[in-house]
């Protein structure tokens, strides 16, 4: 599993609540997340929305999907009102003792302010639904980012690429049609893709 290397935190003072250790009186939000991917769309998001964020990386190279909740759980524990922890779902659904685990850790912990956001099978999912209103099921990210592909065809998952490409804003004006896309509720026993990555923009107030 890819390394969750970065958490984010978003306040309205400039994430003051890092350096105190009470919480504070407005609320507070962290985002654990494991990719390069998920960090750069958010690193624009916070840019290009004026949502005050900080990054944090301090958990180690091939962190389990313990390691994440663990961290995210570290973190509500000691200031902040509300966590969301991020995955994408491919690499958890490949290997049925971390699916087992993963069913487990989302059982019982998993509440209103301490949230599970899967992307399944990965971020780009989210990012396929500014386009169409997808309802095929990608069982790899390789298929997923070959339909991808055909809304940005030089789509790349490099922290380069994204930077350079200015992945939210480019996204943005479809940004409405995405999150109303993938609150569409799925018909019970189909496999299909999905994204709850709307529940975080919801929350932290982006328009």
């Amino acid at each position: 599993m890819q390394n969750p290397n970065w958490v984010r935190c978003t306040s309205k003072t400039n994430c003051m609540a890092r350096r105190i250790k009470h919480r504070p009186n407005f609320p507070t939000v962290a985002i654990v997340g494991e990719g390069k991917v998920e960090k750069a769309y958010f690193e624009q998001l916070r840019q290009n929305e004026n949502i005050d964020f900080a990054v944090k990386p301090n958990l180690p190279k091939n962190s389990s999907i313990e390691a994440i909740v663990n961290k995210g759980r570290e973190l509500f524990n000691a200031e902040y009102d509300t966590v969301f922890c991020v995955f994408d779902m491919d690499k958890i659904f490949r290997d049925p003792k971390i699916l087992q685990k993963y069913a487990e850790l989302k059982a019982k912990f998993q509440r209103d302010n301490f949230i599970f956001i899967e992307n399944n099978p990965c971020i780009e999912y989210w990012f396929l639904l500014h386009f169409e209103d997808s309802t095929r099921h990608f069982d790899t990210d390789a298929q997923l980012l070959a339909q991808l592909r055909k809304h940005i065809p030089d789509y790349s998952k490099s922290v380069q690429y994204l930077n350079r490409k200015g992945i939210f804003k480019l996204l943005k004006p479809n940004q409405y049609q995405a999150r109303e896309y993938a609150r569409k509720p799925t018909r019970e026993g189909v496999k299909v893709s999905g994204s709850a990555m709307y529940q975080i923009l919801d929350h932290i107030g982006v328009t």
